[in-house]
């Protein structure tokens, strides 16, 4: 799995799709290592690009990033995650294989919806207030069925976002 995993980061780490684009700085490049990424995957915990930070050009993140004081994230428009999506979030989805997924905010859900091969019903394009604070929808990921929690962005409903967060660990038998 690591080889695969480090040709994918590699992979994100060279892309210049978004290259010209203002709402993406293509000059901060963020990576999971493949030392961080356990060999089964229970829970992914899916969000919005990595926080922006401000003068860093690149930097190696842990899986989890937990840093209350990084409210800024890129806050990419659907153009961006259309772009990201088949090339690179896909290939981690389809490497990674989670029985459970809990997407953080609108680009999340997004790009799980449009990960080729994810067959997700037509609802899940609805707004986060028309889900219920219990919903879990089983979804097919080529042939293969796991469970979707649909959340808010932590910049938008912290609360939220934490207890759906929970809920998909304890769903995943994390917790």
């Amino acid at each position: 799995m690591t080889d695969k995993w480090t040709q994918i980061q590699q992979a994100i780490w060279l892309c210049d799709r978004c290259k010209g684009d203002s709402r993406v700085e293509i000059h901060l490049r963020q990576q999971t290592d493949a030392n961080a990424v356990p060999c089964q995957i229970k829970l992914l915990v899916a969000a919005t690009a990595p926080p922006y930070e401000s003068g860093v050009y690149s930097k190696k993140r842990a899986l989890s990033v937990n840093n209350k004081d990084e409210r800024q994230h890129q806050n990419p428009p659907q153009r961006v995650v259309g772009k990201c999506v088949q090339p690179h979030f896909a290939e981690e989805f389809r490497l990674l294989r989670p029985p459970v997924a809990v997407t953080l905010g609108i680009a999340a859900r997004l790009a799980v919806r449009k990960t080729p091969g994810v067959e997700t019903p037509s609802f899940l394009n609805l707004p986060l207030k028309e889900f219920g604070d219990d919903d879990v929808f089983t979804i097919s990921f080529e042939g293969r069925p796991f469970n979707l929690i649909v959340s808010s962005h932590p910049n938008a409903d912290s609360e939220r976002a934490r207890r759906d967060i929970r809920r998909g660990a304890i769903r995943a038998g994390v917790i």
